[in-house]
């Protein structure tokens, strides 16, 4: 009887999805839009996902991502930034900082950086 009750009480309220699933299905959302050629469409479910997730560094590294690839310079800066606080540790963010910063900003120095983050 027991069991009953309990499996009528699943089957009524299905198993929640975890939010680490949900986040992987916005991610891969916006790199199918993304690989569709649909920048904005994609740059909304990762600014959607950074929102909803705001202690995930994923969502905010690949909106940074499609902000450079949009040349929206200050907002893909801030984007890695908030990356960065959020997984000081990972090695291949900072290096896309790194390449980011030299490829995109040469000739501006990573002090100038920090001030417009700042402000």
């Amino acid at each position: 009887m027991l069991l009953r009750l309990v499996s009528g009480l699943f089957r009524r309220h299905p198993p929640r999805r975890a939010a680490s699933d949900d986040l992987a299905a916005a991610l891969n959302r916006g790199a199918a839009l993304t690989q569709d050629g649909q920048l904005a469409a994609a740059l909304q479910v990762y600014l959607g996902a950074a929102k909803k997730y705001p202690r995930e560094a994923a969502p905010h590294i690949r909106a940074g991502n499609l902000l450079r690839k949009l040349w929206r310079i200050e907002e893909a800066v801030h984007a890695h930034t908030r990356a960065l606080e959020l997984s000081p540790d990972s090695h291949a963010l900072i290096l896309s900082a790194v390449l980011f910063q030299s490829h995109y900003l040469a000739g501006v120095s990573a002090e100038a950086l920090f001030q417009m983050h700042c402000r």
